[in-house]
């Protein structure tokens, strides 16, 4: 592996989000680095994803040995990059990408997801300090099931759903709005089995 391979993607402090190189198809890697990365103190989640090559760590930054997360990354990525100077990964894991001026653009020039949820949360944040409570996460489900009440009371002639669809859908659209906490692709999963049983 080429110290090339490792890049920051996005990096706030108690989160770090990079690519690596040899990750991506490589199941057994993205399982030995998930396995080091949780058993070392100081981690709270970490996340490696052998699809896009992609490695999440959620640590906390007051813990003493990811006060320089750099090095202590660096550490965990050298028993799985022989012949790579630690030194060198720790300085390409420090470049961090510049800010996007507002925009959810990633660094290789398309929209990523972790950008787009970003960018949800922090306007979910701004509508949740606007309404003193309530976020988004309560107000779409509410609003579509408001509007669709309104559609069906106003229309002349509508085969209304039955009730448990409404019901169904209200619940379902709540779950994946909800899903604080969940991976992503299994919240994904989730909602797709909620929505083909209905």
């Amino acid at each position: 592996m080429k110290p090339t391979d490792i890049r920051t993607v996005h990096t706030i402090p108690g989160r770090i989000r990079i690519k690596v190189g040899a990750l991506k198809g490589n199941v057994d890697l993205a399982l030995e680095l998930q396995e080091r990365l949780a058993a070392e103190p100081g981690v709270r989640h970490a996340e490696a994803n052998p699809t896009t090559g992609s490695l999440l760590v959620v640590y906390d930054p007051e813990a003493p040995g990811w006060r320089d997360y750099t090095r202590a990354l660096s550490d965990q990525l050298r028993p799985v990059a022989p012949g790579v100077d630690p030194t060198e990964i720790a300085r390409r894991l420090a470049e961090v990408p510049a800010p996007t001026n507002g925009t959810v653009i990633g660094t290789n020039g398309g929209i990523e997801a972790h950008d787009v949820m970003g960018y949800f949360r922090g306007l979910n944040d701004q509508v949740r300090s606007a309404t003193g409570g309530p976020g988004l996460t309560l107000l779409v489900p509410l609003t579509l099931l408001l509007l669709g009440v309104r559609g069906l009371l106003a229309a002349e002639e509508v085969a209304a759903p039955r009730w448990y669809d409404l019901v169904w859908f209200g619940f379902a659209t709540f779950l994946m709005l909800n899903a604080a906490g969940v991976p992503a692709a299994k919240a994904g999963e989730e909602a797709a089995e909620v929505a083909g049983a209905v």
